[in-house]
């Protein structure tokens, strides 16, 4: 009885170790792509054992295998077995502290790697962790293009970690506590051969260093850069340096105050800039993008304090073909801008837009324009003031017929609202015209103060006998 109780133990365990890896996840095979779905399984390690992985036609040179254990509980990563067709493979969203030695050396053909959302700390991303199998014209190198290590707990990377990384792309470091760039990460970074995008957003960043932007890895070859989420109160000038090849900058949520001439120099290929969601930034002034010489892209959206472009500010850039300022502060814009008939998409609504003469060339020739190319962008566009005019919509006032004057300079069924009578000059009128009354009752009162003490002091006289009035403490 005892030893047919172990029998039944023993190829139970069997069984449970054996279990391959398509019988607890989901496996899908297609032409030249395998994808292994281990996501949301509660496992708690990554099927160690080679025997586990049914790699159908592991022969054909051409497979593709994608793995995904996302969301389960792994929080140490052992060594993958040789699988030589797996180019993709995500850890995302695990709870993992620590990677084996060589965990991923046998993956011969990774190319992509998500080891985001998990514990990780510099200490952890280490050189023999991110190490390949060996090669004799080579150093171990790994065939990663990108590498994912966004939101783990990174002060700091260490000198060496990217050593084998010889031909990665794609970075991504955002949501770690970097605040810096400091020696030993910069000096990391420089070892691949070409990184082309680089995102450390949201890092706690508030400067650049030289050292950084003339990486050789960087200088001439980084196309996309991503800084938004940071601590930078102006453009950091060191991107210069970096001209030369980048066309992608994301600025989003910095705590700019303004963007003027000079302030993006030497980014002469940029084509796409991302200005948006910035909590304190007012004014775009003149001269803005003249270093510009092929922005097609602007998003400046969801600027709460946008009030003001300046009419210079695309002075000399004729290259742009989209503009996105909708929800921003803007009550004007100046005809002379842009040439908005060259534009492809123009996405200002969401605006309190003061719909005076001043802002009649926009229902009369912008405002149509948009709804000819794309009506889904003057469904929020609409006026803020003056109040007989608040929320209407600008299309409906390009097509009132003016006999071509435009409807806002038409007579108006009440006194107009002059520019000076803005929402934001009255409120600073009345406010000085409460400072001014506060001042008065201050000075009657004071005056008041004045006039009752000296009818306190007067003499009082009782016929040719004067008597003054003296205070109980007086003394004699």
């Amino acid at each position: 009885m005892k030893m047919l109780l172990v029998v039944i133990l023993a190829t139970t365990l069997t069984r449970v170790s054996s279990t391959s890896v398509c019988d607890t996840c989901e496996c899908i095979g297609l032409e030249q792509l395998k994808l292994i779905n281990c996501s949301s399984r509660g496992l708690h390690h990554t099927f160690p054992n080679e025997t586990l992985w049914s790699m159908d036609a592991q022969s054909q040179e051409d497979l593709q295998v994608s793995v995904s254990m996302e969301k389960n509980r792994i929080s140490r990563v052992e060594q993958f077995p040789y699988l030589p067709r797996v180019r993709r493979l995500s850890l995302a969203h695990n709870t993992i502290l620590d990677i084996a030695t060589h965990a991923f050396a046998k993956l011969d053909s990774l190319t992509h790697l998500d080891l985001s959302y998990n514990h990780l700390s510099g200490d952890a991303v280490r050189a023999d962790v991110l190490r390949g199998s060996y090669r004799k014209e080579e150093y171990e190198p790994m065939h990663l293009i990108s590498l994912n290590l966004a939101h783990n707990d990174i002060h700091s990377l260490g000198r060496k970690a990217f050593e084998h990384l010889p031909y990665l792309q794609e970075l991504y470091l955002t949501g770690n506590p970097l605040k810096l760039i400091d020696v030993p990460t910069t000096t990391t970074l420089g070892y691949p051969k070409a990184l082309k995008i680089l995102d450390l957003s949201a890092t706690g960043l508030s400067a650049l260093s030289d050292e950084f932007v003339h990486l050789p890895s960087l200088k001439n070859h980084l196309e996309v850069l991503i800084l938004s989420d940071n601590n930078f109160t102006e453009v950091p000038e060191e991107l210069a340096s970096l001209g030369s090849s980048l066309w992608e900058l994301n600025l989003n949520g910095n705590p700019l105050l303004e963007l003027g001439e000079g302030s993006l120099l030497g980014l002469r290929r940029l084509r796409v800039l991302s200005i948006s969601g910035m909590p304190h930034l007012k004014r775009i002034g003149p001269a803005a993008f003249d270093e510009l010489d092929n922005l097609t892209v602007l998003y400046a959206a969801h600027n709460p304090h946008l009030s003001n472009i300046d009419e210079a500010a695309f002075r000399q850039l004729r290259t742009l073909k989209a503009l996105h300022l909708e929800h921003c502060a803007l009550d004007w814009l100046p005809e002379k801008l842009l040439p908005w008939e060259d534009l492809e998409v123009v996405d200002i609504q969401s605006n309190p837009w003061l719909c005076d003469c001043d802002l009649n060339w926009m229902t009369t020739k912008l405002v149509p324009l948009l709804a000819t190319e794309d009506p889904e962008h003057v469904v929020d566009l609409h006026c803020a003031s003056p109040q007989w005019l608040a929320g209407v919509n600008l299309l409906s006032l390009s097509q009132h017929p003016d006999g071509g004057r435009g409807p806002l300079c038409a007579p108006e069924p009440r006194e107009p609202v002059k520019r000076h009578l803005r929402p934001r000059s009255i409120a600073a009128t009345l406010m000085l015209a409460i400072a001014v009354c506060i001042c008065s009752v201050a000075a009657i009162t004071a005056c008041f103060i004045c006039y009752r003490r000296l009818r306190v002091f007067r003499p009082v006289v009782l016929g040719t006998v004067v008597y003054v009035p003296v205070r109980e403490e007086a003394k004699y």
